[in-house]
Order: structure tokens, then C-alpha cells, then sequence
């Protein structure tokens, strides 16, 4: 096992200051609708163990990241999305390979509302707060998120006839901002950080609901996972700059955000993809041809507003709902990595 000593921080996010000198994070520093993020996964590096660091004015040096593979975050429309409805109060909405997360921002918090996973939409109970704002250094919270959900399911166990199944999750989080200063990633050095530590309990309780002259809900099984996370934000970027999951002293999870306004990286052209699309112009639908599984698209109008996102199960996408005009199609894998962008003509 390889061994890393570094000072190391935690969700790191940068306001406006000079220099070497604390900051805060308010709501306009997390993600907004349209934003999108890349960042490097290093895979290399997990199971090594390191030093953290935490206090005033330090430096974290991880220039030392590798990027051995790249995933793709996007923020879209809670109104965009197909089961919207059920989800009335949220402002952000995730897409991800199972569905999407739903988040309610205002200017005192962020939190998680609910999510949506294949067939199965989860509205949380007590939703779970992620950040209170403003968020300086020494400032710390914690919060108690609750998903209750209730799924019908006929079998028969023993014999005993089950009807349905009660799943509930309880997530116990704590954020604390334990240090500020300057970091550098394989990208930039980016001064004026804040270093934020988490530290989430997850209890997943299973009931199953029997049938007949013993109906009753029955306890099967309880479950606890702990996730510790430092992470580092610079302002105005809206995203981690660095981010780990630990165990301990152990690296299980390591990322870096790819900046574009900090490198030059390439950025793929509608020229250059790899994906084929017709007929074009469309009318009622448009058929996606591609040598990878593309898992998720969006469709923008010429001003780069988002009209359309989803998951889709079949290559052939509709378009009889948009107005006849030029747009954009962005083609994602399940991981949420861009496949291509195509330019789509529809008429009517």
C-alpha cells in the first residue's frame, strides 16, 4: 500500500476576497440550472493513505491527482424532467445513471427534496440540508434527512403472502468548515479556500407487509453505512475543486475538477461527433445512431436554454413537441460522460 503525507481539507468554496484570506460561501456559489462540470477520477490512488491537515491560512498541495478517467455532472430543470410533478418545491434538479436527485435553493440552504430512481419516485419525509448559508470558516451544522417509501411487491415467503415492502432511510450529516487557505490541483493553484469535512450516517431500515388473519409489517433488516468526505470549492466555480472520500486515513474516492477557465481543454465540436442523427430536419421523431450506448440527452434552443433532458430507453427520441426551429443535442453515456453534440433542424 502506498503511503501520501500532504495537508488535506475539505469541501473547499471560494468567495470573493484577496488573497490568503477566509471566505464565505453563500447560495450563489453552488450549482444553478444549465451548469455542467467535468472532473478527473483518480483510481490509481485509492487505498493509499494520507495526513489531513486542517486550520487558518494552509496550503494543500494536490497536484499529484491522476486523471484516469472522467465523468460529466449536469444541473437542469426540475420542469424538465418527466415525474416533476412529484417533486413540486424543487429549484435543481441532478441527472444521473439511476434517475435524478432533486434539490430545493433559496438563499438560506440547500437541500436534497427527493429523488427519482427508474420507476420508483422518493419525496423525502424530512428533506436533508446540505448547506446553510452563509458558511465561513469554523462554522459547522447538522441535519436528519428521512426517505420513507412503500413499494408494492406480491410473493410468497414460507408461506407467507407479502403484499408490499417499506423501505426507510435515515441520513444523520454533519458539516463542519475546519480550515481556509490555498490548494493546488493538476489544473491551477486557487487561493482564498474554505475547507469543509462531512460526515454522513446512513440507517436503511426493510419492513415487508404480510396478507391474511396475521397482516402486519414485519422488521427483515437494518442496515448503516458512513460516508466521510472532505471536498474543496473555489467561488464562482460552483463545484469542488477536490473531492474525497475517506475511510479512516484511506482514500476510497478521488476527484478534481477539470476548470476550463483555469486550462485549455478541448472541448468537443459538432463537427467532430461521433453521433449520427435522422432524419434531419425531424419532424415527429429523430433516430440516434452511435457506436456507444448513449443513456441520457439534452436539447437546447439556439440561446442555450435547456428545453428537453432525459434518460431515454430507445435511440429514437421525439420531437413533435418543440417548435420548428434549429437546436442543439447533447448525447451522454450512463456515467454522464459527453458522447457528441449534434445540431437538430425540426419542422413541422
Amino acid at each position: 500500500m502506498k503511503k501520501l503525507y500532504f495537508p488535506l481539507g475539505l469541501f473547499l468554496i471560494l468567495l470573493s476576497n484577496v488573497a490568503f484570506t477566509q471566505i464565505t460561501l453563500y447560495s450563489s456559489d453552488v450549482p444553478q440550472i444549465g451548469d455542467e462540470f467535468i472532473n478527473a477520477n483518480d483510481t490509481t490512488n485509492v487505498d493509499s493513505t494520507l495526513s489531513v491537515s486542517v486550520g487558518a491560512d494552509l496550503s494543500w498541495d494536490f497536484s499529484w491527482i491522476r486523471n484516469d478517467s472522467q465523468d460529466t455532472t449536469i444541473y437542469i430543470d426540475p420542469a424538465s424532467t418527466p415525474n416533476a410533478s412529484t417533486f413540486p418545491t424543487a429549484t435543481l434538479a441532478q441527472p444521473d445513471q439511476q434517475g435524478y436527485t432533486y434539490y430545493f435553493v433559496d438563499q438560506n440552504q440547500m437541500e436534497v427534496i427527493g429523488v427519482q430512481m427508474d420507476t420508483i419516485s422518493a419525496l423525502y419525509k424530512d428533506p436533508l440540508t446540505y448547506f446553510v448559508f452563509p458558511l465561513s470558516y469554523n462554522s459547522n451544522f447538522t441535519d436528519t434527512g428521512i426517505m420513507d417509501i412503500t413499494i408494492a411487491y406480491d410473493t410468497t415467503v414460507n408461506s407467507v403472502t407479502i403484499d408490499s415492502v417499506r423501505i426507510k432511510r435515515t441520513i444523520y450529516l454533519t458539516d463542519s468548515v475546519v480550515g481556509w487557505g490555498a490548494i493546488t490541483t493538476p489544473v491551477s493553484t486557487y487561493d482564498n479556500v474554505l475547507q469543509i469535512k462531512s460526515n454522513e450516517v446512513d440507517i436503511d431500515s426493510i419492513f415487508v407487509h404480510t396478507t391474511g388473519y396475521f397482516a402486519t409489517w414485519m422488521p427483515v433488516q437494518n442496515m448503516s453505512d458512513t460516508i466521510d468526505k472532505w471536498e474543496w470549492f473555489p467561488k464562482y466555480k460552483k463545484t469542488a475543486l477536490v473531492s474525497m472520500t475517506v475511510s479512516g486515513d484511506t482514500i476510497k474516492k478521488l476527484s478534481y475538477f477539470l476548470d476550463p477557465s483555469a486550462v485549455n481543454i478541448q472541448t468537443q465540436t459538432i463537427a467532430e461527433s461521433p453521433i449520427t442523427i435522422f432524419p434531419n430536419p425531424a419532424n415527429n421523431f429523430v433516430t440516434i445512431q452511435s457506436n456507444k450506448l448513449v443513456s441520457f440527452i439534452q436539447i437546447f434552443d439556439m440561446s442555450g436554454n435547456c428545453i428537453q433532458s432525459y434518460n431515454i430507453k430507445s435511440q429514437k427520441i421525439k420531437t413533435n413537441k418543440l417548435n420548428s426551429g434549429n437546436y442543439l443535442l447533447k448525447s451522454y453515456d450512463s456515467n454522464q460522460k459527453l458522447i457528441g453534440i449534434n445540431k437538430l433542424i425540426v419542422t413541422h
